[in-house]
């Protein structure tokens, strides 16, 4: 799982990122940071920050 908080604008903030125990080092978590990011991205202004 994971979650990105923002401010409706330019800042975001990737807060959680979790795998099961049992199904890391699989590439779930990047896979749901590439998504989170992706999202980001799509609906951000330009160069948003990201942390």
């Amino acid at each position: 799982m994971g979650r990105a908080i923002g401010d409706s604008g330019w800042c975001f903030l990737i807060a959680d990122m979790a795998t099961d125990p049992a199904h890391q080092r699989r590439g779930i978590g990047r896979a749901v940071l590439e998504e989170l990011l992706s999202a980001i991205l799509s609906t951000a202004p330009d160069n948003p920050y990201i942390v």
